[in-house]
């Protein structure tokens, strides 16, 4: 359910600065002979480069699975996007559905600012994540509001259409179980303290700026796998130039998400020394996945002991 920002002394491909998020609004428009999914890249800054400038597209799922195919460059490995799930729910999932208005209404809000590129930069420099400015800030002993509060806006703010609207689908078809199981309230702190978990996980292992509510995402979908392991989801096969729609369990098509994130983030964690790796946040994924795992079993937990009651 994310992209690095890097420093300027690493590799430059693929770097996605706040300018690069929204190109229309800094950028001259390209040559024809350009090709036109080309990655952007970033050039080294002169000075020490913004929040803005080195922010991690934290990209979802989805954006992470089909960028072969909008790239032009599908390697051919199978591909799974899931569609919906066939797992109905006895309540409307009331805070599930304003975390995706929110989402969806704070990008629109991004898209006003595109001739504005100092306002850009300006809304990623405030409301993104910056491991290595709020640790500093926790060792100065700067304990405000306003060193927590990124912890989470991040999760509001997405650098894209593909990257939004892939968190939003996941949230969609996994989140209206989850919140049913737990209740609205619980569930709502659940997401954000997934979302929080993932976003120090990430800055643990690779401490750059980010932005997304991927983290938060991937711990629904832990908890989804948990209470829901056989519930059948309808799932977008990708196989080569074959496309097909199958059913799937869950544990299938999550377990096929998690083990992606795992093998991807060993391998950028190998490259980032040598070459240009794909900036997305893979420690992010893992790190809220395994925070809905323990999260949920905590809360399974206190039910069993009479001190909480699901929803």
């Amino acid at each position: 359910m994310d992209r690095s920002g890097g420093e300027a002394d690493r590799g430059a491909s693929n770097r996605h600065t706040a300018r690069d998020l929204l190109p229309r609004c800094a950028e001259p428009a390209r040559r024809a002979d350009e090709p036109r999914w080309r990655r952007d890249r970033a050039l080294p800054a002169p000075e020490e480069p913004s929040r803005a400038e080195r922010v991690l597209r934290v990209r979802g799922i989805a954006d992470d699975l089909l960028d072969p195919w909008f790239e032009g460059g599908g390697d051919g490995a199978p591909r799974v996007i899931p569609l919906r799930d066939q797992n109905p729910t006895a309540k409307t999932p009331i805070v599930n559905r304003l975390l995706i208005a929110a989402n969806i209404l704070v990008w629109i809000y991004v898209l006003t600012l595109v001739r504005q590129p100092a306002a850009v930069a300006a809304f990623y420099d405030r409301y993104s994540f910056d491991w290595k400015e709020f640790a500093n800030q926790i060792a100065q002993g700067q304990i405000a509001l306003a060193t927590f509060a990124p912890l989470i806006t991040h999760l509001f703010v997405h650098g894209g259409w593909l990257h939004v609207i892939g968190n939003m689908v996941y949230l969609w078809i996994f989140g209206d179980n989850v919140e049913d199981r737990l209740g609205s309230g619980p569930y709502f702190v659940f997401y954000m303290l997934c979302g929080i978990v993932a976003a120090i996980g990430q800055g643990l292992v690779q401490p750059e700026p980010m932005v997304g509510a991927s983290g938060a995402i991937a711990g629904v979908l832990g908890a989804y796998v948990v209470m829901f392991p056989a519930a059948r989801v309808s799932t977008l096969v990708f196989l080569g130039i074959f496309i097909t729609i199958v059913q799937l369990p869950a544990l299938i098509v999550i377990g096929f998400f998690i083990v992606l994130q795992v093998i991807d983030g060993l391998a950028e964690l190998r490259l980032t020394a040598h070459q240009a790796t794909a900036n997305i946040a893979y420690f992010a994924h893992i790190f809220g996945f395994l925070a809905g795992i323990l999260l949920l079993l905590l809360l399974r937990q206190r039910r069993e002991q009479g001190r909480f009651r699901f929803g």
